[in-house]
């Protein structure tokens, strides 16, 4: 994610684009959160699989630049 992005904003706005991902909150162990997404990848076909990666990164560069 580019430096500026904000995990919880990118997770609202994709969720808006029916594309389910996690904010790193969850998973963390430690007291800094990162900000970070996690994308479970099932099973689908790989065309679907590079599109919506193309627009999690489209949507992550954007946000940067909010």
């Amino acid at each position: 994610m580019p430096d500026d992005a904000r995990a919880d904003r990118l997770t609202a706005t994709l969720a808006r684009r029916h594309i389910s991902v996690s904010t790193a909150e969850p998973f963390t162990t430690t007291t800094h959160t990162p900000q970070a997404l996690r994308l479970a990848l099932g099973s689908t076909d790989l065309d679907r699989l590079r599109t919506t990666l193309r627009i999690v990164r489209q949507i992550a560069v954007e946000d940067a630049y909010i």
